[in-house]
Parts: C-alpha cells; structure tokens; sequence
C-alpha cells in the first residue's frame, strides 16, 4: 500500500483502470501546456479502483477486505510500540499505573 497508493503513485497501478472508464461517465480535466489537473473526484475514483484492483479480488466486499487485513497488520504493531513508549515515558515521569479487573457491564444504548 504504502510503495505503490499512500506515497508513490505508479503509474503501472493505474493503466488496467484507465482503460476501463466509461466514456459515457462525465469527466473534467483542467491542463496547461506544462501541467494537467482534474477535479479531485476522478483522480479518488481511479485511485480507489486501482487499489481494488491490485488487490486481485474480483468481489468489491472482499476486496476492502483483503486491503484493510493489510492495513491492520502495520498498524497493530505501531499501537503496540507507541503504548509501549507511551508507558516509559508516564514510568520516567514518575507516575503510577494500578490494574484492576470488573465485572460491571453497561448497556451503550443508555448513553444515547
């Protein structure tokens, strides 16, 4: 995710789905002679059909699926790491930590 859709954008990645737009679809483009832009609404759908795509799923559902598995694999160790610092830093500040257990349950329903 990160290599090819987060930071650097392929332009590989975007080929299969370029072909596959509708032309019947409405889409803007603004360009100069240097530069080009589009209304950031077609660059997000080619963007987010891509990354469907390279997910090689051909069910949408399974496909958000298997690419926020991938998400959720970096981020877990990144909350693990920063709970971890954040405990050290609260420990060489010299606050206390107390665990405890309840039973106590709460219905969220009540909070409405």
């Amino acid at each position: 995710m990160r290599d090819q859709f987060a930071f650097h954008y392929l332009s590989k990645n975007l080929d299969d789905v370029i072909k596959r737009v509708e032309l019947a679809d409405k889409h803007v483009f603004i360009t100069g002679k240097l530069s080009g832009n589009s209304f950031y609404t077609f660059a997000e759908k080619l963007h987010n059909f891509a990354i469907v795509h390279a997910t090689r799923e051909t069910e949408v559902l399974r496909a958000v699926r298997k690419f926020y598995d991938e998400l959720r694999r970096p981020y877990s160790h990144f909350v693990g790491f920063s709970d971890a610092v954040l405990f050290e830093i609260a420990k060489k500040l010299g606050m206390q930590t107390q665990s405890f257990e309840t039973r106590a349950t709460i219905d969220p329903a009540d909070n409405l």
